[in-house]
């Protein structure tokens, strides 16, 4: 199942394992602060039962120096930072839910990249710039940059927000999302990561639009475990099948 712009591109890519994406969300890197409330922190983040402390302002983050005017409007300056080391700053909170792996999502985005922290934004892709396109993909799948698949997970429906990348958890293998249809908007992408560093970054402004249920989703992607009977059934037919074969 591939991920599609409403133009019919659609990439392809290698499927991942599902794994920590949301245990790396449940830490946060610093602890908490005196500076003013941001709307999203008031908003009560939460997931999984914690709540991740706000950052101080910075003014040396990722994709805040020199374009402090983001997709939607002036970039805040504070934001989380997630154990994962990528960067969430939001410029307003949804009102919706938060999405859940195995639904599908529809979202918006501008995405730039950043070769060192000295270095200027370098856009390399704007759904924005391509009409009423968007972006439908299904949450979980392993086809979205680690990164930015995690930030989306974080995320309330409605909601606007810039995303900050490590290098690690970006492009790390051919096939993975988004990437421009554009073969120019491609090169200039292929180029930056030619030149990305260790201190570097890939930079999104992303509005979840939808989050809603796929009909033909036969429930693989539930977050949650499987409740204890489900898997003693599982385990006991294991059992038998290892009976019925015998010893080798």
């Amino acid at each position: 199942r591939g991920d599609y712009d409403d133009d019919g591109a659609a990439p392809t890519s290698r499927r991942r394992v599902l794994g920590a994406a949301l245990g790396a969300v449940t830490a946060a890197a610093v602890s908490s602060t005196t500076v003013p409330t941001p709307a999203f922190a008031a908003e009560g983040l939460e997931l999984g039962g914690f709540d991740l402390p706000r950052l101080p302002s910075l003014p040396s983050l990722p994709g805040q120096n020199p374009d402090t005017r983001g997709a939607f409007g002036p970039v805040p300056t504070d934001g989380l930072a997630l154990k994962s080391g990528v960067k969430i700053i939001d410029y307003e909170a949804g009102k919706g839910n938060f999405p859940k792996y195995g639904q599908l999502l529809r979202f918006k985005y501008v995405g730039y990249a950043k070769s060192t922290q000295g270095a200027p934004l370098v856009k390399f892709d704007s759904t924005f710039d391509r009409g009423n396109t968007l972006l439908l993909t299904k949450h979980g799948n392993g086809r979205l940059i680690q990164g930015l698949d995690e930030a989306l997970h974080s995320m309330k429906v409605g909601g606007k927000r810039r995303v900050v990348i490590p290098p690690q958890l970006g492009y790390t293998q051919s096939g993975l999302g988004p990437f421009p249809p554009d073969a120019d908007k491609r090169r200039i992408l292929n180029g930056e990561l030619d030149k990305l560093e260790a201190d570097g970054a890939i930079v999104f402004d992303v509005q979840l639009l939808e989050a809603y249920d796929d009909d033909a989703d036969p429930g693989y992607y539930d977050d949650g475990d499987l409740p204890p009977q489900v898997m003693n059934e599982v385990f006991a037919r294991i059992d038998a099948v290892k009976s019925s074969i015998g010893p080798k």
